[in-house]
């Protein structure tokens, strides 16, 4: 099965797809560009100027639309310490195990960093980063403090594995229990446009009722298993290391997205979270789709293709 029929209407259908992933969510391009930028290669580079079009005018779309579209509408950007959640927890609980292991050097970069460092150990929440994450300073030197974080994380790297794992672990540890399905349940007024009038459609009652029984699928035995990222993400890795070795790694490409939205998922505030891993836990079914047809149709590796 090769790819002789990527031209006419399905390039200008994946470009439109990866864009709409792409304004779904802030980090949607880093779900979209790697996949579209590994397509170049496959074929050994046959459909590369197609592929490579296609990755150009996703990532110039986006780029307009985050830098003149949203600044033009007065809506505000994504706030840089959205990305520093894993750093900053990692900060704190190195804080927390070795608070006399510390310079005045450091002491003082991580004073111009936090608003109140000597108070970041006991605010630190493992499976949670807003606490600590919201105590920086609106202006700080990120270079410095990149500096700082890296020389302890040298020094205790166990510490910084620790925060790791106990602000990541409902992502990727299969528990049968899934993680909280709990989805934005009221509108964000930081965010929300000036020129936008926003109203509820529904009551308060019925937002909260349908919040509740979202909330208690994942505690319903075997229902909760269509829930749940880790068991969704082994499920892809699967997959994807039985069809690279059957096949090439051409066919593994739907999947990589979700590899990247885990990586996403360990960089975000909160653990565990489906707001966050929702595309991958709701992808991997149409992708078990994928993988039943790539077994019945898909050529293996030395097959030639039809």
């Amino acid at each position: 099965m090769g790819l002789e029929k990527s031209g006419g209407g399905k390039i200008p259908g994946l470009i439109i797809s990866g864009l709409l992933v792409c304004f779904w969510r802030n980090d949607g391009i880093y779900m979209v560009a790697p996949p579209l930028f590994c397509l170049i290669f496959v074929e050994k580079g046959r459909f590369w100027k197609r592929f490579l079009l296609s990755l150009a005018i996703v990532v110039s779309v986006y780029v307009g639309f985050i830098k003149v579209a949203l600044p033009s509408m007065n809506i505000a950007p994504t706030e840089r310490i959205e990305t520093l959640s894993l750093p900053v927890q990692q900060t704190a609980r190195y804080l927390k195990a070795y608070p006399n292991d510390v310079t005045n050097h450091e002491k003082h970069i991580l004073a111009t960093t936090f608003k109140n460092p000597e108070k970041l150990r006991e605010i630190y929440v493992p499976n949670n980063a807003d606490p600590v994450k919201f105590s920086l300073r609106k202006k700080f030197n990120l270079r410095k403090y990149a500096k700082v974080w890296l020389d302890m994380g040298l020094r205790h790297p166990g510490v910084y594995l620790s925060a790791t794992f106990a602000g990541t672990n409902g992502y990727y540890v299969p528990w049968i229990l899934a993680p909280d399905f709990t989805w934005c349940g009221a509108m964000a007024d930081y965010a929300k446009p000036t020129f936008l009038h926003m109203h509820y459609v529904t009551s308060a009652k019925v937002r909260n009722r349908f919040i509740q029984i979202i909330g208690s699928a994942g505690t319903v035995p075997f229902i909760n298993i269509f829930f749940s990222t880790s068991i969704a993400i082994w499920l892809c890795l699967l997959m994807a290391l039985l069809m690279w070795t059957k096949y090439g790694f051409r066919f593994i490409v739907p999947i990589i997205p979700i590899f990247m939205n885990l990586l996403i998922c360990i960089a975000s505030p909160v653990n565990g979270l489906v707001r966050y891993s929702g595309c991958t836990v709701f992808a991997t079914f149409m992708l078990i789709i994928y993988y039943l047809y790539i077994l019945k149709f898909g050529k293996k590796k030395g097959e030639p293709n039809d």
